[in-house]
């Protein structure tokens, strides 16, 4: 139950984004705003307590059966309360205009990684999982300036630099 209350809790925190995402009303929000920040931080802890209710799962459910029960439940529940919010035929019509920019999202942006994560978690600690996903934002911030032209400065190429290097010796346990 507890890895279904974790689903349900990132279930909800998604469709509070996509409701953000649809409702134009919410296009123009601030960056500081308070619930924006709110809903930021509790991402951060449901991913955090991801990492040990995956390890739990796995010892009873092999690694693509987990990502595809999560990916299923989540998938029922969204669409469920996207139906209840939208309207069958708003949310018909978003689909059939991006049904192919959702589908790669949906299985590149969320159903792989979770496979992957869920093999990789097989042979290490839920810790050491999380201290490697940790480096999401450098893999962002370089994916930024390939794909999106952003810029890095000095201070971001070093703290880069040094997130990178600070994973690199947590996961090898200092041993390099």
């Amino acid at each position: 139950t507890t890895l279904f209350r974790s689903l349900y809790n990132q279930g909800i925190f998604f469709i509070n984004s996509l409701k953000y995402c649809l409702d134009t009303k919410y296009s123009s929000m601030p960056k500081s705003d308070p619930t924006a920040i709110a809903f930021l931080i509790l991402a951060t802890f449901l991913w955090a307590s991801s990492f040990i209710l995956i390890k739990i799962a796995l010892r009873v459910v092999p690694p693509v059966t987990l990502a595809t029960l999560r990916f299923i439940i989540a998938s029922v529940i969204f669409l469920s309360v996207v139906l209840w919010d939208f309207g069958y035929l708003r949310v018909i019509v978003y689909f059939k205009e991006n049904w192919l920019m959702l589908t790669a999202v949906g299985f590149s942006g969320i159903f792989l990684p979770n496979v992957f994560q869920n093999w990789g978690m097989q042979y290490t600690t839920a810790y050491v999982s999380s201290i490697i996903q940790a480096s999401g934002p450098v893999f962002t911030a370089l994916l930024a300036v390939i794909f999106l032209g952003e810029s890095l400065g000095p201070k971001k190429i070093f703290g880069a630099l040094l997130a990178l290097f600070g994973i690199v010796m947590i996961s090898s346990g200092g041993n390099l």
